[in-house]
């Protein structure tokens, strides 16, 4: 995975996240029902009871996403040139399928970053009242002492403003030295030999 995080692509669905957890479209979650509710339950309710990044990508739907298919996990498009196939990239990189020694999210880690989530949606800030947002990174292990496996870091965070957020982010091991890392190759990337 340390493959995808020093790519376009991930600063794009990084800035993506950071849109669809704030403001309106973080109200939505918290408030209200994905267009199919199979289970009669708000948004953030299914970050606890559907802990798979791909399950939540492909079903949870809203109509505040500007996408034709109302995916609301997912960018509009990738209008990137130098990362066309970004998107692709996310969905092979979330599915559990992919696990097996190819540097995807482990399944471990699609519970840790389903539970942060959750946490930053329903849980009191230290000031007792909901969190401002929810704001995701991805980094590189390489600067992380010890760092070796994928992991995910999260903390209750102070804006400028004295607002509280919460801070996801997303730990991968650094790009391995075989030409693409064992990853499907879509993109040339930083870092491929």
């Amino acid at each position: 995975m340390g493959a995808l995080i020093r790519t376009v692509g991930t600063r794009m669905l990084i800035q993506h996240f950071n849109h669809e957890f704030c403001g309106s479209r973080l109200n939505d979650i918290r408030t209200q029902h994905p267009m199919v509710d199979p289970k009669n339950q708000l948004i953030q309710e299914y970050f606890k009871t559907d802990k798979d990044l791909l399950w939540l990508t492909n079903n949870i739907k809203h109509g505040h996403a500007r996408r034709p298919d109302n995916k609301c996990f997912l960018p509009v498009k990738n209008k990137d040139k130098a990362a066309p196939n970004a998107i692709s990239r996310w969905t092979w990189f979330i599915d559990k399928a992919n696990i097996s020694g190819l540097d995807a999210l482990t399944a471990a880690n699609h519970v840790a970053v389903c539970d942060a989530i959750y946490t930053g949606l329903t849980g009191a800030s230290s000031t007792g009242g909901r969190y401002d947002r929810i704001e995701f990174d991805a980094i590189d292990g390489t600067s992380v002492k010890g760092a070796a496996d994928q992991f995910v870091l999260q903390a209750e965070e102070t804006d400028p403003d004295g607002a509280k957020y919460y801070k996801v982010i997303l730990v991968t091991p650094p790009i391995p030295a075989a030409a693409g890392g064992g990853r499907p190759k879509k993109d040339d990337q930083p870092g491929d030999p």
